[in-house]
């Protein structure tokens, strides 16, 4: 679903139903998301919860998802936390 809704643009439902999931989302859940807010581009707060909502947890992500937020960061010119996520990918 949360595919589908960002293949829609919807953005915000997509938040919403990530963060009424009776269950942790998974890295599949958080590379959906990602995506989407790319191709849409998301607003950054969004993208900004979303993000510690997903690196604050204990959920496994690919590197490619880690990359993609720090790109994603880094082209709205938040250096600090691209080199944050970095450094969190890092220490995974």
């Amino acid at each position: 679903m949360i595919d589908t809704f960002g293949r829609a643009g919807r953005l915000e439902d997509a938040e919403q139903l990530i963060h009424r999931m009776p269950i942790e989302p998974d890295g599949h859940v958080c590379g959906a998301f990602m995506n989407a807010c790319k191709i849409y581009g998301g607003n950054e707060a969004l993208l900004e919860r979303t993000g510690r909502h997903f690196l604050g947890g204990e959920v496994v992500v690919g590197g490619g998802t880690y990359a993609l937020l720090s790109n994603m960061l880094a082209k709205d010119g938040k250096w600090k936390e691209s080199n944050s996520v970095r450094e969190h990918m890092r220490s995974r």
